[in-house]
């Protein structure tokens, strides 16, 4: 399993700040965000918060409007405008197991996937996979199994 400290969307220093460029507040829709700054800080050794992050990206415009037209929505490949030791390599709209454990056990980078959520009233839902079948939930901010949700798709970064 990777050692990748896990964060909350709903912790208290960030939770009722606003995702993107949205009315949204993090706490309510920013699961994206906290599994990319938990993989972020992997990669870099970092301690930054969730609220950080999301500026950070905002500075690069990095939030595309989704059906409300709310920009809340993470434009990946504006990630490793921030953070270049990222590579932006793919979003996949189907969970493909092999793919992510090649990531995780070989390359050792986590992968944030998206699930269905229904536990949690939440269809779509961006968790960070970290190995032995363990990952990062940012509703909880703690490590759980990754049984529990379904997974439905995956989006990739290598180290560049």
């Amino acid at each position: 399993m990777l050692d990748v400290k896990p964060l909350s969307q709903r912790d208290p220093r960030w939770k009722d700040k606003k995702l993107g460029f949205s009315t949204y507040p993090i706490g309510q829709k920013g699961c994206t965000i906290t599994a990319l700054t938990c993989l972020v800080n992997y990669i870099y050794g970092s301690n930054i918060g969730v609220d950080e992050f999301n500026d950070a990206m905002k500075k690069v415009d990095g939030f595309a409007p989704d059906l409300n037209k709310q920009k809340s929505l993470i434009i990946w490949s504006k990630v490793p405008a921030v953070y270049p030791r990222l590579k932006w390599i793919w979003r996949d709209y189907n969970y493909n197991n092999a793919k992510v454990s090649w990531y995780v056990y070989i390359l050792k980078i986590p992968v944030v996937v998206k699930v269905h959520a229904w536990s949690i009233g939440a269809p779509e839902h961006w968790v960070l996979y970290i190995g032995s079948q363990k990952m990062v939930d940012p509703w909880t901010g703690t490590i759980v199994s990754t049984s529990k949700y379904p997974a439905t798709g995956d989006a990739l970064y290598q180290r560049s």
